[in-house]
């Protein structure tokens, strides 16, 4: 199961006149179609960086794993599973999410959402609403993270 962690795909492609095309439904297709074609050299490096410590170092186990597929050209354009641990209300689960690395990583944030949500029609947390937004009061502004 090791091999089967991380991996690259064609998950965007290129037609004739130079636009993206997604193979596959990708949450962030209009952040990446928007974005400039400025390649940031510390965002790729960075990004090099991290795809080679992902590679040898997802959490791999019989009741909870992760798994990670990037495009085969850019890896600012990934797809997570991560499988429920044992023991938890997430058991026995898969869960995928899209990740989006914007044009100022690593100074900003990836941009992470869940996709296992039926179209929003299932909430996975009580302090979520369906269309991902948080009740006030019941989670902490990013400011206060940092």
């Amino acid at each position: 199961m090791k091999k089967l962690q991380f991996d690259t795909f064609e998950m965007v492609s290129e037609d004739e006149e130079g636009k993206l095309m997604f193979k596959v439904n990708y949450h962030y297709m209009s952040q990446v179609k928007n974005a400039s074609d400025t390649n940031i050299a510390a965002r790729s490096r960075r990004l090099a960086q991290e795809a080679v410590t992902l590679s040898t170092s997802l959490p791999l186990s019989s009741s909870s794993s992760v798994f990670v597929r990037c495009d085969e050209e850019r890896l600012d354009i990934m797809k997570v599973l991560i499988t429920g641990p044992a023991d938890t209300p997430y058991a026995n689960g898969c869960f995928e999410f899209d990740v989006y690395f914007p044009q100022d990583y690593p100074n900003s944030p990836p941009l992470v959402n869940l996709e296992t949500t039926g179209g929003h029609s299932i909430r996975f947390n009580p302090n979520l609403y369906n269309d991902d937004q948080r009740r006030s009061g019941t989670l902490r502004p990013p400011a206060s993270y940092r």
